[in-house]
């Protein structure tokens, strides 16, 4: 509804289709007609995607100090590892000490932990603090 108020194209392609693939062909679309496109990927994964779990995880902070919580770990879902890389990058850019549990039904531990792992660094250089997780 409130994509159709704020005049949002929808597109709907068949189920089962390859979502990369559909966004590359209606990117391509756009450019064919003069557009720019910018292709926001699964679950918003990617380094810009991900900082507003950074940010999220810094308001987290920021909210668990002044109400005087004791958080002993953070549990989330993961799955394209956007929301899991961005949490950990803000708790770690705020040496907050609270570690992030990512809870994964689509691939096997060691998968997604490298993953993970990848978006984390990618994350990490685009904000130019490389080197912080190892």
């Amino acid at each position: 509804m409130l994509n159709r108020l704020f005049g949002a194209s929808i597109k709907t392609v068949q189920a089962g289709s390859k979502m990369d693939a559909a966004l590359l062909e209606s990117a391509e679309e756009i450019k064919k007609k003069g557009g720019t496109p910018y292709i926001i990927p699964r679950g918003g994964s990617n380094p810009t995607g991900v900082l507003g779990y950074v940010n999220c995880a810094m308001e987290l902070v920021g909210q668990i100090n002044d109400s005087g919580l004791k958080v002993d770990h953070l549990v989330t879902s993961t799955g394209s590892a956007g929301t899991q890389a961005g949490l950990l990058s803000g708790l770690e850019g705020t040496r907050s000490g609270i570690p992030v549990l990512g809870i994964c039904v689509g691939v096997g531990k060691k998968a997604q932990e490298e993953k993970v792992f990848a978006f984390v660094q990618r994350t990490n250089e685009f904000l130019e603090i490389s080197g912080s997780v190892n």
